[in-house]
């Protein structure tokens, strides 16, 4: 695959990183994450409730240095669910 620029305003992108669970994750991996997350609650609006409340422990924990190393991926990965086409 290949890759694109966009332009997005700064205040965009300020919100953008309020969504990344971990200050080195990419804004191609947060971006994914939000378009899994509308298309749960699309399809399943009370697993997208529950995944969301997840993925803000997960980030409150991360917040928190001696707790870090009790996290695995599993906290932070998408449900794996196809996407709507529209």
């Amino acid at each position: 695959m290949g890759f694109t620029t966009i332009k997005i305003l700064e205040k965009t992108k300020k919100r953008l990183e309020g969504l990344k669970t971990h200050p080195k994750e990419s804004y191609e991996t947060a971006l994914d994450r939000l378009l899994d997350l509308i298309s749960l609650c699309r399809a399943y609006p009370e697993q997208a409730k529950v995944t969301l409340i997840k993925w803000e422990k997960a980030k409150e924990l991360l917040r928190k240095p001696s707790a870090r190393s009790n996290l695995n991926d599993e906290q932070f990965s998408s449900p794996q669910r196809s996407r709507p086409s529209y």
